[in-house]
């Protein structure tokens, strides 16, 4: 109205889109170095788009991004000796309103733990004669570590599988040169299973004096 004159009646309308929540499962998970993550992703929108941004301190693997599906699946390696992590910093959002719009909500953090791998170690070849015992000592590189080892061989006697951080082992043959190969498996604390380390034995035979 101007001047006591009062105009048309006109009408607009505001659309308010609500602010989506999200639900992050888990929002802890502790993993083996090379094992992918399966950070299950929910909203109460229909139709929601998931975001996120890592911290990823040591660990490779992770990377920031985006998905409407629902999880966030990426295969993470820890390359050090111990326990490190990586942040999922997630959002989601719908027709322009995100997750972090609400009052005192920030993204939603998912902590993954990513455990080292163990590597055995061993020195190899080892050369002994027969009757003699094998003391074959074995270290890892991640503290804690416990050892298991299976053994081939074609012809020497007293080979056989076991577990421990030394092979003990009093290995013969009966007439020729011939080996075991002992494949030896590091499991750490966490239960993380490294790959095998191939420790070869040579046994050779003892001499004979024959009197004719």
């Amino acid at each position: 109205s101007s001047n006591g004159c009062s105009g048309s009646t006109a009408i607009d309308s505001v659309t308010v889109n609500p602010i989506p929540t999200l639900i992050v499962t888990p929002l802890k998970q502790e993993i083996c170095s090379g094992a992918q993550t399966n950070i299950a992703l929910v909203s109460n929108l229909p139709g929601a788009v998931f975001s996120w941004t890592i911290t990823p301190r040591s660990i490779t693997g992770g990377s920031n991004g985006s998905t409407a599906v629902g999880n966030i699946i990426q295969t993470l390696t820890n390359p050090g000796l111990t326990q490190d992590s990586v942040t999922y910093h997630i959002v989601a959002t719908v027709d322009g309103c995100s997750s972090n719009m609400a009052p005192l909500v920030d993204s939603v953090e998912a902590t993954i733990l990513v455990n080292p791998k163990p590597v055995a170690s061993a020195v190899s070849p080892v050369t002994i004669c027969s009757g003699d015992t094998t003391n074959i000592v074995i270290t890892g590189s991640v503290t804690g570590s416990s050892f298991s080892y299976k053994a081939t061989t074609a012809t020497v006697l007293g080979a056989g599988d076991g577990a421990g951080d030394v092979i003990k082992q009093g290995l013969s043959v009966i007439t020729a040169l011939d080996s075991v190969i002992y494949m030896i498996t590091p499991t750490s604390t966490q239960g993380c299973i490294g790959n095998q380390t191939k420790v070869k034995v040579l046994v050779n035979p003892r001499p004979t004096i024959t009197f004719l």
